[in-house]
C-alpha cells in the first residue's frame, strides 16, 4: 500500500486548518470589523484610502493563491504515478 498521497494530503489539510485558516479569519475579522480606514491626504486635502494598505492586501491574496497553486502542482505529483 502507497501511503504517499495519504500522507500529502494530510499534511495540506494539516497546514491549511492549523495556519492558512486561521490567518485568513484574523484577516477578515480586521478587515470588516470597526477599524479606521487608513487614508492619507492627497495633494488636494482630499482623505482618499492609503494605498500601502491597498497594496498589501493584494500581495497577501496573491501570496495565497501562489501558495493554492503549488500546493495543487504537488499534489498532483504526488498522486500521478509514472
Amino acid at each position: 500500500m502507497d501511503v504517499r498521497p495519504i500522507i500529502a494530503v494530510s499534511l495540506g489539510i494539516a497546514l491549511f486548518r492549523g495556519v492558512i485558516s486561521p490567518l485568513i479569519a484574523r484577516y477578515l475579522t480586521w478587515k470588516h470589523g470597526s477599524r479606521e480606514l487608513v487614508a492619507r491626504r492627497n495633494w488636494r486635502g482630499i482623505y482618499v484610502p492609503d494605498l500601502t494598505v491597498r497594496r498589501g492586501e493584494r500581495v497577501f491574496w496573491l501570496a495565497y493563491l501562489s501558495l493554492v497553486v503549488v500546493a495543487a502542482a504537488v499534489g498532483w505529483t504526488v498522486m500521478v504515478h509514472r
